[in-house]
C-alpha cells in the first residue's frame, strides 16, 4: 500500500492536460474530487474518461482517481491534494473499461453536455443553453470555464432530452 493523494479537477496528467470534470458535491480544499468516468482534456486527444481508482474508495458511486490514475487516451494524472491521500496498491489497479464500467449515483443518469465549436472543434465557454427533458423537468445557464452544461440527474438517458443552445435564457 502507498499514500497517493487525491486527484481533483484542474489536477494534470502526463500528456499536458487537466481534469475537466469532477463530483461537485465532494470537496477536497473547495475542488471537486475526480472519479473513474471523470473526464481528463487532453491536448494530443482531446477529453477522455479516468479508467483507473482507488478499488475501495468511492466518491458517489465511482472510484476516486489519484496520482497515478490512467485515463483511456493513456495519460496517468501526474498531480493532486498532497493533503488528502489514499492508501492504494498501485500496480493491482484494474483498467476499468468506459463501456463496461458500473457508475452508480442517486439517479439512473448523471450527464453534462459539452458544447463544442463545429469550425474550430473547440469548447465553447459561457454559452447559454436550455435543456429540457422528456419529465418537463428544465435546465438553464452558461456552460463553464471548460465548456460544460451543468450536471443533470435524470431517470432518463441522454437520447430523452433536448438541449437548446444561444438565445437570452440567463
Amino acid at each position: 500500500m502507498a499514500q497517493v493523494p487525491i486527484a481533483c479537477l484542474g489536477d494534470t496528467g502526463s500528456h499536458g492536460g487537466k481534469i475537466i470534470t469532477g463530483a461537485e458535491t465532494i470537496m477536497v480544499h473547495g475542488r471537486p474530487i475526480a472519479r473513474v468516468g471523470d473526464i481528463y482534456d487532453c491536448p494530443e486527444h482531446g477529453p477522455n474518461p479516468i479508467i483507473t481508482g482507488a478499488k475501495s474508495v468511492f466518491g458517489r458511486g465511482r472510484q476516486v482517481a489519484h496520482i497515478g490514475s490512467r485515463t483511456a487516451c493513456g495519460a496517468t494524472i501526474t498531480s493532486g491534494c498532497p493533503n488528502a491521500t489514499l492508501d492504494v496498491t498501485l500496480l493491482s489497479d484494474e483498467i476499468i473499461s468506459p463501456q463496461s464500467a458500473n457508475f452508480e449515483s442517486e439517479c439512473n443518469y448523471d450527464e453534462q453536455i459539452l458544447a463544442i465549436n463545429k469550425t474550430t472543434g473547440q469548447p465553447i465557454a459561457y454559452y447559454p443553453y436550455f435543456i429540457e427533458l422528456v419529465n418537463g423537468k428544465t435546465y438553464f445557464g452558461r456552460t463553464d470555464e471548460y465548456g460544460y452544461t451543468q450536471r443533470i440527474d435524470s431517470l432518463q438517458s441522454a437520447e430523452n432530452f433536448i438541449v437548446f443552445w444561444g438565445g437570452r435564457c440567463c
